[in-house]
């Protein structure tokens, strides 16, 4: 096995989601629900916190008030992420040394496209680095199957690559990467407290835990060999 196709979450991996973002991503919501409830802001932000800590994510807490994932995303999208997003060349000098190892590059955001657009020019990122681009315009949010079963599907019958040969990173392991474990993918968490490896002896599927997301390289060093080989961008 080796790993051929790296799939980045957006938000919070290939760059830190800021407090200030995620504060004004929830006012956000708050004041939705307050406009749908008439319910007051403290009650509202106290029930919000907890139905997010329930189901793992905030557009799954967003139905527990009655709101479709669609329109979730819509909310969580009415911020402009990419105000908060700072430039960092050494993301881009992470891209394309892996690049140089003839990998494939792909996302996949709970972000609609506009959003993931704006946040990629702030990052200096190429559309041409990415042999795909997912996003919640196309398919249902994150931790939702229907995008996961579509980087499988896809993989399979366009590039040969099988689930195993997959890596996919994220920085929230019930959003992110429980999924892609599912599918028999690899993983890597980042923003991780720890760094730490263990095997699915399963799958025979490889999982990875990593402070940052420049660790990457040590990753697929360690899964691949370190020999690197001509990069290969996104073809039409």
């Amino acid at each position: 096995m080796a790993i051929k196709h790296i799939w980045f979450d957006c938000d919070g991996t290939l760059y830190p989601s800021p407090k200030e973002l995620d504060d004004k991503v929830n006012m956000e919501i708050i004041k939705e629900l307050h406009l749908r409830t008439g319910q007051r802001f403290e009650q509202l932000n106290f029930d919000f916190g907890s139905a997010v800590k329930k189901t793992g994510s905030r557009t799954r807490a967003m139905g527990i008030f009655g709101i479709e994932k669609d329109e979730a995303i819509d909310i969580i999208n009415r911020v402009r992420h990419a105000d908060y997003v700072q430039s960092d060349p050494k993301l881009g000098v992470t891209l394309y040394d892996l690049r140089q190892q003839n990998l494939y590059l792909s996302i996949f955001t709970n972000n609609k496209r506009p959003t993931l657009t704006e946040v990629m020019a702030k990052l200096e990122l190429k559309d041409e680095w990415f042999y795909y681009q997912l996003t919640a315009s196309e398919v249902k949010p994150k931790p939702d199957e229907e995008g996961y079963q579509r980087i499988v599907a896809r993989c399979k019958t366009e590039l040969n690559q099988n689930p195993d040969e997959l890596l996919f990173v994220g920085d929230r392991e019930t959003t992110d990467i429980d999924p892609a474990r599912q599918y028999g993918m690899n993983t890597l968490l980042v923003c991780s407290p720890e760094s730490k490896m263990f095997v699915d002896d399963v799958r025979k599927t490889y999982h990875f835990k990593k402070r940052t997301i420049y660790e990457i390289k040590e990753v697929i060093a360690e899964l691949n060999g370190p020999e690197p080989q001509p990069c290969k961008d996104r073809q039409g």
